[in-house]
């Protein structure tokens, strides 16, 4: 089982919510094709082109 395929589990199982960080959901989502994108500071905005 991949990494991503690990991360997904923990993250749809539900059990996790409380030690899931940051990074972990960031690094799904870039895998799902979201791009990033910064407006200072810490606040992230992620979307994906075409809003699909």
């Amino acid at each position: 089982m991949s990494k991503f395929e690990k991360l997904k589990y923990k993250l749809l199982s539900g059990n996790a919510d409380n030690n899931f960080s940051f990074d972990d959901l960031r690094n799904i989502l870039l895998h799902l094709g979201f791009n990033e994108r910064t407006t200072g500071g810490s606040h992230r905005i992620f979307y994906k082109d075409g809003g699909r």
